[in-house]
């Protein structure tokens, strides 16, 4: 977060897990800017290892570019996740509303979000 507020911008060299450390931290410290940076960073790395931390940290953060990438993965590719270990996963985090929005997508696209 030093970086960022000394340079501007986002050292180039960031890996999945340390976006994913500074989004939250920027989410906790309410830094828009940052919190968008860092959004647009990780939904550039989605893939079939850490969608769900991406769809999950939407969902819980509220930010709608994580929630819409994981969300569009999930539909895009619902075949090939759908009896993975990380799908396991959010089922066993999802409440209610995230469930509906799941098998929403599932099986009506993306479209509304």
């Amino acid at each position: 977060m030093v970086y960022y507020f000394y340079n501007g911008s986002l050292d180039s060299g960031l890996n999945f897990d340390a976006l994913m450390g500074l989004f939250s931290e920027a989410d906790m410290c309410q830094i828009e800017d940052l919190i968008e940076i860092v959004a647009n960073k990780i939904v550039e790395m989605i893939s079939n290892d850490n969608w769900h931390e991406i769809l999950l940290m939407g969902w819980q953060s509220n930010n709608n570019n994580l929630k819409k990438a994981g969300l569009k993965f999930v539909h895009e590719n619902w075949l090939n996740i759908k009896d993975t270990e990380n799908m396991k996963f959010i089922i066993e985090n999802l409440n209610v509303e995230w469930m509906e929005e799941l098998m929403s997508v599932r099986f009506f696209g993306i479209s509304n979000y």
